[in-house]
């Protein structure tokens, strides 16, 4: 009974991991998306 919990804490070590990694990747894409947006209106004011 006591094997079973450090497996269910991988899990969720991993779980919690895989989260964080797309947290970035989702922030690194809308740091993407922001920055094209300015270059578009800098673009369009010339």
């Amino acid at each position: 009974m006591q094997s079973t919990k450090p497996k269910q804490d991988q899990k969720k070590e991993r779980q919690q991991a895989k989260v964080e990694r797309d947290k970035q990747k989702n922030l690194n894409r809308v740091s993407e998306l922001a920055q094209q947006t300015i270059n578009d209106m800098l673009y369009r004011e010339r």
